[in-house]
């Protein structure tokens, strides 16, 4: 005999199917750009986007602190709105995101200033891992320092909207996590400003900075032929060179077991994994999966450390590098972004094949400072002449922030290192004029950093003496000279900085041609 089902169940069978209708007829779920989470940061004082996904055609509303705006999907299902200009809040908020079907709330939104943070190992470093790691971890309580930490994501041939990302605040069981010179940066600027500072946090070791620019940007950018070619021969080659990297492992596989059966010490080596199509070094491929998906998120600016990668191509970095810079800011679409920029620090490279590889990128680096609205932190007093990852990332953290406190925030503080403005031939001597507005100084005990040449091209160590903001150099070897240069090596001494402390920018200058190597 068959059972009589009760009539509530009737109810329930239409309910589920008036639930799973909208799914066969292009029902989407409500998503949030990645920025979009629990701790967010938002940006004050400027228009804050906010986007996502939704079914085509659908009305998403977006609610917080008082305001109420609305967007429609398009037939791809995306939709964009723009809350108005924010007020700074250091109390955390909801944000409440709704379309007829769902309801997202987003808790614990702050309002301050975002700062994009990118580059390679050197600013993926983590606070954990510096020279002051205890006491900065055990003294980290500043809820209102909060670090984007985004996934890394390569082998990424077009740009994507999505990647794993999270924030979090910076407590002392946390921040060791964070990276040290974004946080340090951030630490700084919370002290000084008293507002919330959001990290977003996009870097990834042993990277150039091509992986860091958009595809469209570097077929405009002359090297592009150069870096297509290199990266045709990466592809070419791979395949054979994956089966020798197999067989490689093997060998290591068999050498550690038999190292370790014998208590050798040290263990062999790991074989590095050979580039291919996911390598980290694809053309455009950060970009693509790191840093596209953060746009157009409302930000203050950007910092950046980055460089060691393109050392041995130091000619083609400074073109690359206004390319990638002027490419970010064109994106984000919010004007010329502050953005500053760390030099490279000391390292004792010769046991690589040169002496003045960092040198030379040193220069081509400065030449950024051509762009507007650009800093450059000068760090090759603070580096580590045997380690490329030197741990102090303190100094090089409070540099930049002082850069921006004083540029972007018109704070009244010692910033800048001094930089050569000209040059000028007096007799046997040449006279460098610098800009530093608090005054230079000479510091006594340190191996002469100055060196002079005649039109013959031989550099000799030069006198030096101080007269106001410029340096007189002079040499008995040298009668007519033409040429100067400061700081001219991978891991040079450091004698001259501004009365604040801060290094003079190191320069290779030839009167004959004084574009060619100074800024």
């Amino acid at each position: 005999m068959k059972i009589p089902r009760p009539r509530f169940f009737y109810h329930l069978q239409f309910a589920i199917l008036s639930l799973l209708l909208p799914l066969s007829s292009g029902w989407a779920a409500l998503t949030l750009g990645v920025p979009f989470q629990n701790g967010a940061v938002l940006q004050h004082g400027k228009p804050v986007p906010v986007w996502g996904t939704a079914a085509p055609g659908e009305t998403v509303t977006v609610e917080f602190a008082g305001q109420k705006a609305t967007a429609k999907a398009n037939q791809q299902g995306e939709w964009k709105l723009n809350l108005q200009p924010l007020a700074i809040s250091l109390q955390g908020a909801e944000m409440k995101v709704s379309t007829q079907q769902q309801t997202q709330s987003l808790k614990d939104i702050v309002v301050g200033d975002v700062w994009v943070c990118a580059g390679q190992s050197n600013m993926a470093f983590k606070v954990r891992q510096t020279d002051n790691a205890a006491k900065a971890m055990a003294s980290a309580h500043h809820p209102l320092i909060r670090q984007l930490l985004v996934a890394t994501n390569t082998g990424q041939d077009k740009p994507q909207n999505t990647v794993a990302a999270q924030w979090t605040a910076a407590q002392p069981d946390t921040v060791g996590e964070f990276s040290g010179v974004a946080y340090f940066f951030g630490r700084e600027l919370n002290e000084s400003l008293d507002i919330p500072i959001g990290l977003m946090n996009a870097s990834v070791g042993g990277t150039g900075v091509e992986a860091w620019t958009s595809d469209e940007a570097l077929r405009g950018d002359p090297n592009y032929p150069a870096i297509e070619g290199r990266w045709e021969q990466v592809i070419a080659e791979y395949p054979a060179k994956m089966e020798q990297f197999k067989k490689n492992v093997e060998a290591w596989k068999a050498a550690r077991r038999e190292a370790e059966e014998k208590g050798t010490t040290p263990l062999p080596r790991a074989p590095r994994r050979p580039d291919g199509p996911d390598s980290r070094n694809r053309p455009s491929t950060l970009f693509n999966g790191m840093v596209h998906p953060l746009i157009p998120y409302a930000i203050s600016g950007f910092i950046w450390y980055q460089g060691e990668h393109n050392a041995f191509r130091s000619t083609e970095y400074a073109s690359l590098f206004k390319t990638m810079i002027t490419q970010w800011r064109r994106d984000f679409d919010q004007g010329d972004l502050p953005f500053y920029f760390v030099q490279l620090p000391n390292r004792d490279l010769e046991s690589d094949g040169s002496r003045v590889a960092w040198a030379a990128l040193r220069l081509e680096q400065a030449k950024a400072l051509d762009l507007p609205n650009t800093g450059m932190a000068v760090t090759f007093d603070v580096g580590d002449s045997r380690d490329t990852h030197p741990k102090n990332k303190l100094d090089v953290g409070r540099r930049l922030a002082w850069i921006a406190l004083a540029r972007t925030y018109g704070k009244d503080i010692p910033y800048a290192s001094p930089m050569l403005k000209n040059v000028q031939v007096e007799g046997s001597t040449l006279r460098l004029s610098f800009d530093s507005p608090d005054g230079l100084q000479l510091r006594e005990g340190v191996l002469p950093a100055f060196e002079i040449a005649g039109s013959d091209g031989f550099y000799y160590v030069a006198h030096v003496r101080l007269s106001g903001n410029a340096v007189l150099l002079s040499s008995p070897s040298v009668k007519q000279p033409v040429a100067a240069r400061y700081a001219w090596s991978n891991d040079p001494p450091v004698s001259l900085y501004s009365q604040a402390g801060l290094p003079a920018a190191p320069f290779s200058i030839d009167t004959r041609n004084p574009d060619n190597g100074s800024h």
